[in-house]
């Protein structure tokens, strides 16, 4: 987990979107989606 990971959930969660969110992250949508993935697995 690294700050970087957690910028992407809250854009997630404050926009609503992933797509939007990965626009404002200035990252693809898949990259966004997998950075979340992995973050979710990790806490798992």
């Amino acid at each position: 987990m690294n700050l970087r990971d957690l910028k992407y959930v809250v854009s997630v969660a404050e926009l609503g979107h992933f797509g939007r969110a990965a626009e404002v992250c200035y990252v693809s949508q898949p990259a966004l989606s997998g950075q979340i993935a992995k973050l979710e697995s990790e806490l798992m």
